[in-house]
């Protein structure tokens, strides 16, 4: 058996919490010309940190997924991933119809779900549910390529997926060749992670620590100033480079993958208790992710906790910290439920 990845862990666990973070920051960033200029700025600043959370996730799922030859058959992809996320998938966006509209209906909910995700947080579920499926094709051509064939890809994918929409937003200069349907873009840009996360993954690298913090730290300041300038400059909150679309994003993306890659030899001298709460918060995080929007509106209500709780420096982080540690219990509890609960997170 393959030794466990705690690094894996450490990203999925900080990526989880960061989706949760973007969402509460959102309410105070999103409306740039209705909250005062320096809580929009603050909550550009924590939008803008965790803006890797998404595309680092895919990574995840392909240096797992795509790593392990298991997933190439049929079968066990069918049985052992895609259900295991299909029908939590689906358990929860029943739920968010039932709690959203007092007209749900049930059999109009599951054709719904199959067009548009029932809350917006679960839109992730659905490309990444394509890219399970492509799995068996993209294990074969990852494991069998050359060193250029991978590079190709990549720099392919980096045109038409990273850079091309920007210079399309930015400039309106959009080539013919790399004018593609938005689906069509949109599966280049998530599979291109994929590709990514399990390229790095199995590669080696020697360079110093101070490359992926340069990564980091460059994506995020242009991340802030880019939103910042072109916000004021159109008078609207200008979201362009928050797109998980943008090189600014890939470069945090990056740089989050390799430096916590980097901590792997200092994981595996965690002492038992801490390496056991790693691999717990590990194996909830896909149930946090699920019930975390139902959480925060929770919290928002009967807490009277949110963003602007205080200041939005200290509402977002603790609203933040407060949803991340509800869910993680419920989703816990919820586990223990014999048969049914491992279905349901």
């Amino acid at each position: 058996m393959e030794q466990r990845q705690l690094y894996l862990d450490l990203l999925r666990v900080i990526s989880i919490f960061a989706v949760i973070v973007l969402h509460v920051a959102a309410s105070i960033a999103g409306n740039f010309s209705k909250v005062p200029p320096e809580h929009w700025m603050v909550a550009n600043i924590i939008d803008s940190i965790t803006r890797f959370c998404v595309p680092v996730l895919f990574m995840i799922s392909g240096a797992l997924i795509l790593g392990d030859a298991k997933n190439y058959q049929l079968s066990y992809l069918f049985r052992k991933r895609i259900l295991r996320i299909l029908i939590p998938f689906i358990i929860w966006s029943l739920f968010y119809l039932y709690y959203t509209q007092p007209d749900f209906n049930f059999l109009n909910g599951l054709s719904s779900i199959v067009a548009k995700p029932a809350m917006y947080h679960l839109w992730f579920i659905y490309p990444l549910i394509g890219l399970y499926l492509l799995t068996p094709l993209l294990g074969i051509f990852i494991k069998n390529a050359e060193n250029s064939i991978t590079y190709y890809f990549l720099g392919l994918w980096f045109v038409i997926a990273i850079l091309n929409p920007l210079l399309n937003v930015m400039v309106g200069f959009q080539p013919p060749i790399f004018s593609l349907p938005k689906n069509l873009e949109e599966t280049w840009l998530y599979t291109g992670y994929f590709v990514l996360g399990f390229y790095l993954s199995r590669r080696s690298f020697n360079f110093n620590k101070l490359l992926p913090i340069f990564l980091i730290v460059s994506g995020i300041l242009i991340t802030i100033l880019a939103t910042d300038y072109f916000s004021y400059k159109h008078g609207r909150f200008y979201d362009v480079f928050y797109r998980y679309t943008t090189p600014n994003v890939l470069m945090v993306s990056i740089g989050m993958f390799l430096l916590v890659q980097m901590l792997s030899s200092q994981l595996e001298t965690l002492k038992s208790l801490s390496r056991s709460l790693l691999i717990k918060l590990s194996e909830v995080s896909f149930g946090i992710y699920l019930m975390h929007i139902i959480i925060l509106n929770q919290v928002n209500i009967r807490l009277h906790l949110d963003a602007n709780t205080f200041h939005p420096a200290i509402g977002i982080i603790l609203t933040s910290i407060s949803v991340f540690v509800i869910s993680a219990i419920l989703t816990y509890l919820i586990r223990q439920i014999p048969f049914v609960g491992k279905w349901m997170t």
